[in-house]
């Protein structure tokens, strides 16, 4: 943190600070740890009632390498008591996204929506058994009151019905491993860069290769642990099994008519109508030698003489 960030921060017992703070860490769901971003979690954690609000998607759009998205816009809270959802918007033409936090001004805590499960029959269940009648609405502060017990009643129905989603674990690197990386890209790479030593490139190559080595060994040890994980009975046996059996396909984004990848529901809805529209265009089956003849032949026959119908002779005539 930096002496403004840190003095703004301290101004109020209450503070929200929000923007682009391009901190990079695992604990607002990126998927690896940066300088910024270790300096940050210590700053929060040596902060009592301090926290960070990240949203779960992406807020930082990486064009080159789509991979490399990454969360680094988001809200730092201090002594705000209220529930946040942080929603990304993918409405503006930017390589960062919007980000909405919906502050619930409520003194009943409830779950965040984006960070829970919820049976919608069993919430329809509870409101039915629950006392939503209002009556005597006589005055300002018999509403208030009205509205406040309606809100707690949802939000109650609510908690009752939603359980905490199950995100995958990110895997992290061993320190061994995560040593080399850098040591790779801080030490060798940026040597030859600077030196063009063809020995520097050797030694650069050897310990790239050694990387990928251990990568190779660490993924074959998780999956075998992975394997002896499961048992004959086992259900995740089966899904594994179902998983690796189907093949995925890469299906390519969504393009506008201007080339451009759709990224906003709006254009999205848009592409795929235009793509619609041109499949049920009729063909244009078009051509003048072809025209000229169908017309020709067909004044050919409309005007030829009409031949007389010769009716049958009977046996008698014959």
């Amino acid at each position: 943190m930096t002496g403004i960030e840190a003095t703004i921060i301290n101004l109020q017992p209450h503070v929200i600070v929000a923007g682009d703070f391009n901190a990079r860490h695992t604990s607002w769901n990126n998927s690896h740890n940066l300088t910024r971003g270790n300096t940050l979690k210590k700053y929060i954690d040596s902060k009592p009632n301090t926290k960070i609000i990240a949203p779960t998607e992406y807020t930082h759009f990486n064009s080159k390498n789509p991979a490399n998205n990454t969360i680094i816009d988001f809200a730092l809270y201090k002594n705000i008591p209220f529930p946040t959802a942080a929603t990304v918007k993918h409405e503006l033409n930017s390589d960062h996204f919007p980000v909405l936090f919906d502050i619930a001004l409520s003194e009943t805590p409830h779950k965040n929506p984006h960070l829970v499960t919820t049976d919608w029959h069993n919430y329809n269940y509870i409101l039915q058994h629950s006392n939503l009648n209002v009556i005597n609405l006589i005055n300002t502060d018999a509403t208030d009151k009205a509205i406040a017990n309606f809100t707690k009643t949802l939000y109650t129905a609510f908690d009752k019905s939603s359980k905490p989603k199950n995100f995958p674990l990110i895997n992290k690197l061993p320190r061994n491993i995560k040593s080399e990386i850098k040591k790779r890209n801080y030490y060798y790479r940026r040597l030859w860069q600077r030196t063009k030593d063809p020995e520097i490139k050797r030694q650069f190559k050897a310990h790239h290769a050694n990387i990928k080595k251990l990568l190779k060994t660490l993924n074959n040890k998780n999956w075998e642990d992975t394997t002896n994980s499961y048992t004959h009975n086992s259900t995740a046996l089966w899904r594994k099994i179902k998983t690796l059996r189907n093949s995925s396909e890469n299906i390519p984004p969504l393009n506008t008519t201007s080339g451009n990848m759709a990224i906003s529901p709006a254009e999205k809805a848009e592409s795929i109508a235009d793509c619609w529209e041109k499949q049920f265009e009729l063909n244009d089956m078009s051509d003048d030698i072809s025209d000229n003849y169908i017309i020709h032949q067909n004044t050919l026959y409309f005007n030829s003489p009409i031949v007389p119908i010769i009716t049958t002779p009977s046996p008698r005539k014959i």
